[in-house]
């Protein structure tokens, strides 16, 4: 092998090195980004869920979910299953984990969003969701979590 085709193999190692480097960067924010954390009202967290959620994308979940309710001592959380396709007894597992390792902490989980063909396919695949609070839209979640902190929306001015 001559200088130049050394040069040539080093460079282009060099490249694919740092452009690996480059793509692991990205992936590892595209997940971060994935799962944001929102506080919606003095200690009351949200987690909108969108998208497939597999073991990774779970951990991740359960990472961010726990650090908010420390940070910011949150009472209740939302877990917004709206944008979750589909639900099957890996990802009820996940999440069973995620409100259990949440109650520890103090706080209570309410999860909204499980579409109708997602309830039957958990009550099929016999998940057990007694231990969570459940609504069927993420309003009535979020009105739900407002009642467990002591608290509730009302008409500015006294009018209807």
């Amino acid at each position: 092998m001559n200088v130049i085709d050394r040069l040539t193999l080093l460079v282009y190692e060099a490249y694919v090195e740092t452009r690996e480097r480059v793509i692991a960067q990205q992936s590892l924010s595209l997940l971060e980004l994935s799962t944001p954390v929102v506080l919606l009202w003095d200690r009351m967290v949200m987690v909108p869920l969108i998208g497939v959620i597999d073991t990774l994308r779970a951990r991740q979940i359960t990472e961010r979910l726990l650090e908010a309710i420390a940070r910011h001592e949150a009472a209740v959380a939302i877990l917004d299953l709206t944008g979750v396709p589909v639900l099957d007894t890996s990802v009820a597992g996940h999440l069973m984990k995620t409100v259990a390792a949440a109650q520890m902490l103090g706080a209570r989980v309410v999860m909204t969003g499980i579409s109708p063909d997602g309830a039957q396919t958990l009550v099929k695949l016999g998940v057990d969701f007694s231990e969570v609070t459940t609504r069927a839209t993420l309003r009535a979640g979020v009105a739900e979590g407002l009642f467990l902190l002591g608290r509730r929306i009302v008409v500015a001015g006294g009018a209807p």
